[in-house]
Parts: C-alpha cells; sequence; structure tokens
C-alpha cells in the first residue's frame, strides 16, 4: 500500500505561524514563497482567498514553485467564480474541499472533496469516486496527543487506498512539525522530506 503523503498547513497568516515560523521582518507578500521553500502544498480557507482580484491571484500562483499544490476550502460565501484564483493556479489547484454541493461550472479535472468523517483530531475528505483522500488535523483548542496524530495518519493512509494523500494541520508550526517527524516514523514517504 502506498504511504506517500504531501504536507501542509491550513492558511498562511495564523497568528502562531507570524508568531513562530515567519521572520518578524518577513513582508507580507513573501510569506507565501518563504513557506514554499519549506512545505509544497497549502489548503487556503475561503477567507483567505475569495475576493483575490486577477493581479493578486496572479501574483500567488506566481509564487508557487513547479510542483506546488494548493486546495481550496470553499463554504456558502464562496463560488467558483467568486475570484479568478482558482482558474490562474492551474496545475497547482489540486481540488476543492466541499462543504456543500459543487459549485456550477467546476472543470472536471479539479476535484471536489467531501466531508466524510470525523475521528478524534482527523476531519477526513475524500472524493465520491475514493481516488483522493485529505485530512485535516485540528490542533486549534488543544494539542492532538501523539496517540491521536498517529491515528490520523493512520486514518488518512488507509483512506487513500494506495494513492498519495494530502495532509493538513491546522495548528502552530511546531505541530506540522511533529506530524512530519512521526509520518516519517510510521514508515510513510513524506514529502516533502521528513
Amino acid at each position: 500500500m502506498n504511504r506517500s503523503l504531501i504536507l501542509g498547513s491550513r492558511g498562511l497568516a495564523r497568528p502562531d505561524w507570524l508568531a513562530g515560523f515567519y521572520p518578524p521582518d518577513l513582508p507580507e507578500d513573501w510569506r507565501l514563497p518563504y513557506y514554499a521553500n519549506e512545505f509544497r502544498a497549502l489548503l487556503l480557507p475561503a477567507a483567505d482567498w475569495v475576493g483575490l482580484d486577477a493581479a493578486a491571484a496572479a501574483d500567488w500562483a506566481g509564487a508557487m514553485p513547479e510542483g506546488f499544490r494548493c486546495m481550496l476550502e470553499l463554504d456558502a460565501s464562496a463560488s467558483w467564480s467568486s475570484t479568478a484564483l482558482p482558474t490562474v493556479l492551474g496545475d497547482r489547484l489540486a481540488g476543492l474541499l466541499c462543504r456543500d454541493v459543487p459549485p456550477a461550472g467546476l472543470p472536471p479535472s479539479v476535484p471536489c472533496l467531501r466531508l466524510v468523517e470525523r475521528r478524534d483530531a482527523l476531519d477526513l475528505w475524500r472524493t465520491p469516486d475514493g481516488s483522493l483522500a485529505v485530512g485535516i488535523i485540528a490542533g486549534q483548542s488543544s494539542r492532538p496527543t501523539p496517540l491521536e496524530l498517529r491515528h490520523a495518519i493512520e486514518t488518512l493512509v488507509e483512506a487513500g487506498g494506495g494513492m498519495p494523500s494530502g495532509l493538513f494541520v491546522d495548528g502552530p508550526p511546531g505541530m506540522l512539525r511533529d506530524v512530519q517527524t512521526l509520518a516519517g516514523l510510521l514508515g510513510c514517504e513524506v514529502w516533502p522530506g521528513g
């Protein structure tokens, strides 16, 4: 079974990331390139990308290196046409996390994942055909224990059905490092290398 995980954060401008990951004097428009030097995937909450104009969307896409993957959360406040970002991302757009029905006009090449399970610290999202699985480990209110992180990683690997899966951490940078280390210890191929 494929045990490949692509790791990233949920959002770029969380207070705990601003204080614990980026240099204090780093300009705001340099955050994405700085982040992309270390991680190759990012989950953007709707509030971070809805309403971006075409120039800002092009800047974001241009800051993502080749091989970088971006997932977008889509909620009731967002629509496929509410910004140019999904179109500008091209093959860097790995999919949408859709809380409701998939948006009208969504190209068939863009996977739309639905929340299928909440277990411990993990929200598990999957495409209807099961071809793609993504997990979000929540650590905002309390940091998951190492055992909870292990269960979350194992659940996602199993749900991936032999395909590489995306795992995003909704918590401080240290928690993403913990997930990266633990996944490597569990025999997962962690991308970026761990």
